[in-house]
């Protein structure tokens, strides 16, 4: 079931026939307009441009960031025809479209550039072998593990940071609202499952005094998870649970007042999502909540949040796991029925990465 925002922009083909070329030819160029744009921000030449006040010549450009003509004025006129820039032809001097200054200044263009550049540019190349294989062939430009959250401990300073710049800035946008729901019934522990570097964890105990936490991810991720709270305030009310979810045999210990997980149901293909949802219900007693935020495309109220989030799709087939993908809302609600959960509250668009919060009991 469609947001009704989006339902029209994806049941109805709108575009003339020159529009829908012009969108081809774009797409078949896709790879070489994502490195010029990041270009053409790391290399300082849009912020340049944009503090200039008449705009900015190659030569001017070449001057300031220290770059020779063949590349500057390569990156400018591509920049040109992408709609990034535009040019006085009387001066020859660049300035920014509209384009361009979000290019330059909005954060989740540059965290997704970042993304992109560092974890998935290499590994979408092996995107169709990884979609009939189910398995993460493209992991392998960045990382010799099974998968990139056994990977994460390993991988380079830079792709590392990418990847939890990525995770966080659309997770920690979210949590500071979903906090008050998680709290309201007042619960003394929490198990945050697959609580990666503690965020939440730390504001859930900077919130109340009386809560326990228990994070549950892969022991080395329980590790890292150690060294990030280490000294912060409520950093001793947070404990660690190491376990691989993946092992039936591994589950949960005793039962918690409340349960939170967010981004990490849909990290799992669906028959596995089914034996982890059993388990957590499991870990919950009568009065216990589940509290699951997720992001799921087809709740989105606007096309570009919703083109970004099929897209995170193929992240997670070609780098991440191999074998699943975003869900549906629908569809996740069905596996959730099954595990025995009644949803008692829907909350859309928490943050800025447009997460759903599904408040759950158990039946």
């Amino acid at each position: 079931m469609l947001n009704k925002n989006i339902e029209e922009q994806y049941t109805s083909d709108s575009m003339t026939a020159r529009e829908a070329q012009e969108k081809a030819l774009l797409y078949s160029w896709a790879p070489a307009v994502f490195e010029v744009s990041r270009l053409l921000v790391d290399w300082g030449i849009l912020a340049a441009i944009d503090k200039s006040e008449n705009g900015l010549t190659v030569e001017e450009l070449c001057m300031l960031t220290k770059h020779k003509s063949l590349a500057i004025s390569s990156l400018v006129e591509a920049g040109l025809t992408s709609r990034i820039l535009l040019i006085d032809t009387q001066t020859d001097r660049y300035r920014l479209t509209k384009l361009g200054w979000f290019i330059l200044n909005d954060e989740m263009v540059h965290v997704n550039l970042a993304f992109n550049h560092y974890i998935n540019y290499r590994s979408l190349y092996h995107l169709g072998k990884a979609l009939e294989t189910e398995r993460p062939e493209g992991l392998t430009t960045i990382s010799d593990a099974k998968n990139i959250y056994e990977g994460l401990p390993h991988l380079d300073e830079t792709s590392r940071q990418a990847w939890f710049d990525y995770d966080h800035f659309y997770s920690n946008h979210s949590f500071e609202q979903a906090l008050p729901y998680v709290l309201d019934g007042h619960p003394k522990t929490i198990l945050d499952v697959g609580g990666n570097t503690g965020e939440m964890a730390l504001q859930l105990v900077g919130k109340d005094t009386d809560v326990h936490v228990t994070i549950c991810d892969l022991p080395a991720l329980i590790e890292m998870m150690h060294q990030s709270i280490m000294g912060k305030p409520g950093a001793d009310r947070i404990s660690g649970l190491g376990a691989d979810l993946l092992d039936d045999a591994q589950c949960f210990h005793g039962t918690y007042d409340a349960i939170w997980m967010s981004q990490f149901i849909m990290c799992f293909p669906e028959s596995q999502i089914d034996t982890i949802l059993s388990r957590v219900t499991q870990a919950m007693h009568k009065d216990s909540r589940l509290y699951l935020m997720e992001v799921m495309w087809n709740r989105q109220p606007y096309p570009a949040a919703a083109f970004c989030q099929t897209m995170n799709s193929l992240y997670f087939i070609s780098t991440a796991s191999g074998n699943n993908k975003m869900l549906v809302s629908d569809t996740l609600l069905e596996h959730l029925t099954k595990a025995g959960l009644e949803l008692v509250a829907t909350h859309d668009q928490m943050g800025l990465g447009g997460h759903t919060l599904m408040i759950l009991k158990k039946i």
